[in-house]
């Protein structure tokens, strides 16, 4: 840990940049808070490329708090002691932790999550809930999702919120951003991939498909699904699968993932 002489002033130009990761701007940025001991200690454990930990003078006082003060005493990370105040003004939290860490994204390239020929990968299009889109990272990894894809217009999944959200899940969950879904789509056909899509009306249920090989859950904007013309233009037809669901929501994809699994591991 480095011996840095503590920020008392909110015109510390280092406090000034990291507070700009709190507005709608931090998703252009590829730094992001975590905020929490638990949640610093997942990027601890994860390897992710920590830029600074901030911790108050509240947060060093606590007894409790002493064996992870010691734990991030390493010469690799920039521990910065500051004043409490620093803290409530940099935190996304009304009531915070005294800890907060500035943390680099890690996104992954597609074709990364399609090495094993079998498993399930979601994509997400156009999320627009960081809570939601949070929470369905850390089921996701619950129900052994091997990656998540997200299309652009879908939330920044490295939101506060959707941080929080995850609890600890955004550390080891794949993640990949693309541009192209419907050339996505063509590509893991190729791959041998079968195309579930959520829609707000259709034939076929979710229910009463064969969830066992390789898939690819396909879910949209929670309020508007997704739209009729990519099922038409993404896949075809007859490869599109899809369940009776109008919108998005966290309890539907808890039962996908879980049914899924079990399908899988009783072959």
């Amino acid at each position: 840990m480095k011996n840095l002489p503590k920020i008392t002033s909110k015109s510390n130009p280092l406090v000034k940049s990291v507070h700009l990761l709190k507005s709608k701007r931090a998703a252009e940025s590829d730094l992001f808070i975590c905020e929490g001991i638990k949640l610093v200690e997942e990027a601890v454990n994860s390897g992710s490329l920590i830029r600074y930990v901030f911790i108050s003078d509240k947060f060093c006082e606590s007894k409790t708090n002493g064996p992870f003060i010691k734990k991030i005493n390493r010469p690799d990370l920039e521990v910065i002691h500051t004043a409490d105040s620093i803290l409530n003004y940099l935190s996304d939290l009304v009531t915070h932790q005294g800890i907060i860490a500035v943390v680099k994204k890690k996104f992954y390239q597609d074709d990364k999550l399609f090495d094993r020929s079998d498993g399930i990968i979601l994509l997400l299009y156009k999320l627009q809930d960081p809570g939601n889109l949070g929470t369905i990272i850390r089921v996701a990894e619950a129900g052994g999702v091997k990656g998540i894809i997200i299309t652009d217009g879908t939330v920044d999944p490295y939101n506060p919120k959707a941080v929080r959200a995850t609890m600890g899940s955004i550390f080891r969950m794949p993640i990949a951003k693309i541009d192209d879904v419907h050339g996505l789509i063509r590509k893991v056909k190729d791959l041998g991939y079968k195309g579930i899509g959520f829609f707000p009306k259709a034939e076929k249920e979710y229910f009463n498909e064969d969830l066992t090989g390789p898939i690819i859950l396909t879910f949209g904007h929670e309020a508007a699904g997704l739209p009729v013309e990519m099922k038409i233009n993404g896949c075809a037809v007859e490869n599109t699968y899809v369940w009776r669901c109008g919108v998005l929501e966290c309890g539907c994809f808890c039962c996908c993932c879980n049914i899924r699994k079990y399908e899988a591991e009783a072959g």
